[in-house]
């Protein structure tokens, strides 16, 4: 869980089709992959505003 303030991490793994993924971030790191999640707004609103027009 992110604090206030903090960029949540956000992960992807191979499904085994579990209700639930647990793991210390030790393994994790082994088995996961961390998806960035920073967005260049900017940039993102100008590609939105090119193609609205």
């Amino acid at each position: 869980m992110a604090e206030d303030g903090e960029t949540p991490r956000v992960f992807y793994f191979e499904n085994e089709e579990k209700g639930e993924y647990w793991a210390s971030e030790q393994s994790a790191v082994k088995r996961w992959v961390e998806l960035p999640i920073a967005l260049d707004r900017g940039t993102l609103t100008d590609e939105i505003a090119s193609v609205t027009a």
